[in-house]
C-alpha cells in the first residue's frame, strides 16, 4: 500500500513539472510575441519619422514623432533636433533639455542643446534663457551631483579603513584624525554633505522650461493681472502650488530670483 502512495505521489509531482513547463513555456512564448510586435512597431514609427525628417518635411516629421509620445531620450533628442531644422530654437533648447535630463552625458545630445542655447541667446538674450536660476540651483542643474556623491562616498570609505587601522595601531583617536588621510576624509564627508543639502533644495524648486508664449499672472487664471510673459525655451523654477482655474491647470513658479507668479501647466516641460 505505502509503495502504491508512493507511486501515486511520484507520478502527481512529474504531472505538476510538466505543467509547469508548458506555462512557463507558453509565457516566454507570448513575452517574445510582445517584444518582436514592439520592436516591430516602433521599426514602422522611426522610419516614418526619417522619412519625412530626409526629405526635409520636419512639420509632418514631428507630427509623426507627437502621434506616438514617448518619454525616452530618442523621442524628446528627435524633437529637438527637428525643431532646430524649423528654426524654432526655443522648443529645440527646451526638448533638447528634457533629452540631456533624461539621458546625461550624451555628447551629441549636449553638442545639440549647445547649439540651441546659442542660437535661442541670439533671439531673445543670454539673460532670458535661464533668469530664475540661483548659482546653488545652476550647479544642481548642470553638475552629475550623484555621481560626485558616489564617487566621494568611496573615496571616504576608503580612508575610513585607513584610519581604523591607523586607530588600532596608536590608540588614539586624535592622533588618527589629525594624520593627512583622516583630514581629507574629514573634508570627502562635508563635500558630500553640501552636495547632499544642494540637491535637498534643488528639489523643492525643481526646473522646467516653456514649450509655449504664456503669460505668467498674479494669481491661477486668465481674470489676474499679467505680470510678463514668458518665451518657448525659458527655464523657470516649479514652486509646490498648483490650481485649477476652470478646465485649465495653473502652476505656481519662480520667473526670476525674487519674483513669484503663476503660469499654465500646459505651457511647460518639466525637466
Amino acid at each position: 500500500m505505502l509503495q502504491g502512495y508512493h507511486r501515486l505521489g511520484y507520478l502527481l509531482r512529474m504531472l505538476l513539472s510538466f505543467i509547469r513547463f508548458l506555462s512557463r513555456g507558453l509565457v516566454l512564448s507570448l513575452i517574445l510575441a510582445s517584444v518582436s510586435l514592439a520592436a516591430g512597431e516602433q521599426n514602422t514609427k522611426w522610419e516614418e519619422f526619417r522619412s519625412f525628417y530626409d526629405t526635409g518635411k520636419y512639420q509632418e516629421a514631428i507630427q509623426s514623432l507627437k502621434r506616438h509620445p514617448s518619454n525616452d531620450a530618442n523621442y524628446f533628442y528627435n524633437l529637438g533636433n527637428t525643431y532646430y531644422r524649423l528654426g524654432q530654437f526655443g522648443l529645440a533648447t527646451a526638448y533638447l533639455e528634457k533629452s540631456n535630463r533624461t539621458r546625461a552625458h550624451d555628447p551629441d545630445i549636449q553638442q545639440n542643446l549647445s547649439l540651441a542655447k546659442a542660437a535661442l541667446s541670439k533671439q531673445i538674450g543670454e539673460d532670458r534663457i535661464d533668469p530664475a536660476s540661483g548659482w546653488i540651483e545652476s550647479i544642481s542643474d548642470n553638475a552629475p551631483l550623484d555621481e560626485i556623491r558616489g564617487i566621494l562616498g568611496l573615496f571616504a570609505f576608503v580612508l575610513t579603513l585607513l584610519w581604523i587601522r591607523s586607530y588600532y595601531k596608536s590608540r588614539s583617536l586624535k592622533r588618527t584624525l589629525l594624520q593627512p588621510a583622516g583630514l581629507l576624509g574629514l573634508l570627502a564627508l562635508a563635500i558630500t554633505a553640501s552636495l547632499y543639502l544642494i540637491q535637498r533644495l534643488n528639489a523643492s524648486s525643481p526646473p522646467a522650461v516653456a514649450v509655449t508664449a504664456e503669460s505668467i499672472r498674479s494669481g491661477p487664471g486668465e481674470q489676474f493681472i499679467e505680470l510678463t510673459r514668458i518665451e518657448p525655451g525659458m527655464k523657470i523654477r516649479l514652486l509646490e502650488k498648483s490650481a485649477k482655474s476652470g478646465d485649465e491647470a495653473w502652476q505656481q513658479i519662480r520667473y526670476s530670483k525674487n519674483s513669484i507668479g503663476w503660469i499654465k501647466e500646459s505651457s511647460l516641460l518639466p525637466l
